[in-house]
């Protein structure tokens, strides 16, 4: 007698699930994959699939050893044509594609710190790195964003026609037409936007809604721990994380904005460490794992564990001395990439 009998197998479309045992595991999910994704490589069909392999995107190496210190884009105009390129720090050089799949060094390098994560801000068809040097000492120039224009073909530390640049600021972030700066040595505590359309204009002097202004200005606006990471969750707000607190500024605060708090035990652990999918959902990495914010401003409220539940302790407890922390989300993919470093011997 054929005691054969047919079993239906089905790919854990659920993912992975550590917080149960083998036999409580919640429908298709599984303890342990690797290398595996939901969607076939091919036709991107649920089906399930293998990681797609890796390939060198451009063809030189950024230095021998050196780590890679930023990597963004910047859209411009050129010849009434969209132009795309990255740009790329390594080693405190600044390349740039010159090609598609080409980078150049841009000048004579040197141009940045050697040895910090590097964030940047693009407005108006220019790109504003957060340069900064923790030491009080070193120069100004030093310690100032750098602006880089491709259509100028220009790099150079930004300098204030009004007001005093924010010096010595490691995070930035585009919010309403205006360029923020937070983080600083000297004012972690604080963030400063210059005026609205002008990234040179710093004077909190001047009145009116698109004036610059600062949060450090008063003891009503300043935050009550040092700004760990900001981002532009709308137009009409913006998100501002702290190591153990996260905040929200719902509108301009020249024109009646106001700062609530989103929660005093949940925060973002590093500049980076942050993104938003399409459909507006916040996701951060806090020191309690993966949380989220649903999208809209009136919506956001206290944010939503996303990885305990599954990963009791993979993301938690992240010591970002060690490690540099980024996210990402993939569209072709349809998740959040987590990056999580090892910072190089020396580095900061």
């Amino acid at each position: 007698m054929d005691n054969d009998r047919q079993i239906e197998l089905h790919w854990p479309m659920a993912g992975v699930d550590r917080r149960y045992g083998w036999n409580r595991q919640p429908p298709y999910s599984t303890p342990f994959a690797r290398n595996v994704r939901p969607d076939s490589a091919e036709g991107k069909r649920e089906r399930g699939g293998s990681r797609p392999g890796m390939v060198k995107f451009y063809a030189q190496a950024l230095g021998d050893t050196s780590k890679i210190q930023m990597l963004e884009s910047i859209d411009y105009l050129s010849s009434n044509t969209l132009v795309t390129r990255t740009v790329a720090v390594a080693a405190g050089n600044v390349y740039v594609e010159s090609t598609a799949g080409s980078l150049s060094l841009l000048g004579a390098g040197g141009q940045v710190s050697a040895t910090k994560i590097l964030q940047s801000s693009v407005i108006d068809q220019k790109m504003y790195i957060a340069d900064f040097d923790s030491d009080p000492a070193v120069s100004s120039a030093a310690r100032a964003p750098k602006v880089y224009s491709p259509v100028a073909g220009t790099f150079a530390a930004l300098t204030a026609t009004a007001g005093t640049v924010p010096y010595g600021c490691p995070i930035t972030c585009e919010w309403r037409s205006r360029l923020l700066l937070a983080g600083g040595t000297t004012e972690p505590y604080g963030i400063f936007a210059s005026k609205q359309n002008d990234p040179t204009n710093w004077d909190y002097s001047e009145t009116g809604s698109g004036a610059a202004w600062s949060m450090a200005a008063t003891e009503n606006g300043k935050i009550g721990e040092p700004v760990t990471a900001m981002y532009a969750f709308s137009d009409l707000c913006l998100i501002i994380g702290c190591t153990t607190s996260l905040w929200i500024v719902r509108g301009d605060p020249t024109f009646g904005g106001a700062l609530d708090n989103l929660s005093d035990c949940i925060g973002v652990i590093d500049k980076n460490a942050c993104c938003r999918t399409p459909d507006g959902l916040f996701v951060f990495l806090s020191h309690d794992g993966l949380y989220a914010i649903p999208a809209g401003c009136d919506s956001a409220r206290h944010p939503q564990s996303l990885s305990r539940e599954r990963l009791p302790d993979e993301m938690r407890n992240i010591n970002i001395a060690n490690f540099a922390v980024s996210l990402a989300y993939d569209v072709s993919g349809r998740g959040v990439h987590i990056f999580i470093t090892p910072h190089t011997a020396g580095s900061a």
